[in-house]
Parts: C-alpha cells; sequence; structure tokens
C-alpha cells in the first residue's frame, strides 16, 4: 500500500536533522542493555538517526516511515558495508504495519506511540488505533521481546530557527492543563 504523503514530507525532511534536538547516541545506547537479541523494529525511523547508531552497536534493524523524503534521508546516510548489511526501511505506516518479525525488540523514539493531545502531530489519532498497533507489536515480538519506548521532552525556550523556503521552526509548545 502506497502512503500519502505527510506532514514530514519533502519540505519538513530537509531540515529535520537541523532541528531534531536528541542525543541520539545517548537514546541508543540506552537502548541496548534492555535488548536481549539482535533483531529490531524500529517505529517511526525517520532519517535513521537511532537505528544507524544501533547497527553500528551490532544489531540488526528493520525500521519502518511513512514518510518517502526521510526514508530517502536515511538511505543515504547508511554508510559502510557493515552497517548497510545489518539496515533495512520500509515505507509504511504503523498503524498499517505488515512486517511479521519475529522481533527481539521493537522501539519507538519520538512519537508514533506517544499520544500527547490535541496540540501535538500524530498519525496515530484514536485509541482504537493505538491499541491496534500494540496488538501488532505483541505478534511479531520474541516470547522474550520486549518493546521500549523513548518520549522526548519539548524544549520550550527554543527560538525561532529560521530555515530555508521561508520556513520557520519554532519547538513552543503550549500547556492546558496537565496537557501538553
Amino acid at each position: 500500500m502506497r502512503t500519502k504523503e505527510n506532514y514530514y514530507g519533502k519540505r519538513v525532511a530537509k531540515y529535520y536533522d537541523v532541528v531534531a534536538y536528541y542525543d541520539y547516541d545517548k537514546v541508543a545506547k540506552s537502548f541496548a542493555p534492555s535488548i536481549k537479541g539482535k533483531k529490531i523494529l524500529e517505529l517511526g525511523v525517520g532519517t535513521g538517526n537511532v537505528a544507524l547508531r544501533l547497527a553500528k552497536l551490532g544489531f540488526e534493524i528493520d525500521g519502518i516511515d511513512n514518510s518517502a523524503p526521510m526514508l530517502n534521508i536515511a538511505r543515504k546516510k547508511l554508510g559502510g558495508k557493515s552497517v548497510k548489511s545489518r539496515v533495512k526501511f520500509y515505507l509504511q505506516s504503523a498503524a498499517d504495519l505488515k512486517l511479521m518479525g519475529p522481533y527481539d525488540a521493537v522501539i519507538s523514539q519520538g512519537g508514533v506511540l506517544a499520544w500527547v493531545g490535541p496540540n501535538m502531530e500524530s498519525y496515530l489519532k484514536t485509541k482504537s488505533a493505538i491499541s491496534q498497533l500494540l496488538s501488532k507489536i505483541f505478534d511479531i515480538l520474541n516470547k522474550r521481546g520486549i518493546l521500549v519506548l523513548s518520549i522526548q521532552p519539548p524544549r520550550p525556550k527554543l527560538k525561532l530557527i529560521p530555515l530555508k523556503d521561508r520556513m520557520i521552526y519554532s519547538g513552543t509548545i503550549k500547556r492546558r492543563g496537565n496537557m501538553l
């Protein structure tokens, strides 16, 4: 199934690595000790920052994303044979996960499994969609498999960053009660 272009299309994808603020080395190293085995599925692999670091640590990674431009950038980063042989990227939505596994771990770094309220972009908009994905993850994990989630906090003091094409990035998040 071909996914329609989304928010993370060409215009955003080319700036993603400029505005993303995660410490990807730290994220990958924090995931590694929890994973018993080598085969990992990353949901929302984006431009491959976590997947590539996990591959360098010796893991085999299947990464899915529903943005072709993001995956194109990730593929350009693959580098040498040792990493390239351990990483595969697939254009598909987590909402319509087709990979069968089995996996030793499924990881989600960022927002695929983080329903954080109406002010944040997410394509898993309902409890039903999240429940269906969690059920599928359960099915594709091996008996001792683990789901690892990393939800990063916003940068509330981030100033506007001017980008090309008259785009501006802002990390401003508005708080309503206890919801971001």
